[in-house]
This record gives structure tokens, C-alpha cells and sequence, in this order.
């Protein structure tokens, strides 16, 4: 898939338990793809949908470790 940036985006990855897990837990986390690198994808949460508004909190940015992504799914074609 040829992501970029702005695609609206889900990542499936996997992320360490604390207090005696055995194995990783798969978690998911929806939004905009803000930056992607060969090791790293950062997703946007919460972003606005006019792109020209500037991130502030509200926006909940996730760096994801590429070894870790189990999958990505392109969720809003854009145009």
C-alpha cells in the first residue's frame, strides 16, 4: 500500500504488557498519518478535518515502531 501523509489511516500493532504478560497485546489506534520513516509511522488522533487548522492538544499523537505494525488500512480514500 503507498501511504502518505494525510491518509486517514488504521494501525494495528503490537505494544508490551506490564504485570506478568506473557505475550504483547495487539491494540489499534485511528487517525491521520502525520509523518512516516523506515522505522516509524506517527499517527494524528483527534485531528481537525480542515488540514490548515495547526495540531494543538486536543490532537493525541502516536509514534508507532514499524516492527511492531501488524497491519495498516487505508480508511478514507482521498481525492
Amino acid at each position: 500500500m503507498n501511504l502518505r501523509r494525510g491518509h486517514i489511516i488504521a494501525v494495528e500493532f503490537l505494544d508490551h504488557v506490564e504485570n506478568g504478560g506473557n505475550s504483547p497485546m495487539r491494540f489499534i489506534v485511528y487517525g491521520r498519518l502525520s509523518s512516516i520513516t523506515r522505522s516509524s509511522m506517527t499517527v494524528d488522533c483527534w485531528a481537525y478535518a480542515n488540514r490548515k487548522t495547526k495540531r494543538d492538544q486536543n490532537v493525541t499523537r502516536y509514534t508507532i515502531m514499524r516492527s511492531a505494525i501488524k497491519s495498516v488500512t487505508r480508511l478514507v480514500p482521498t481525492g
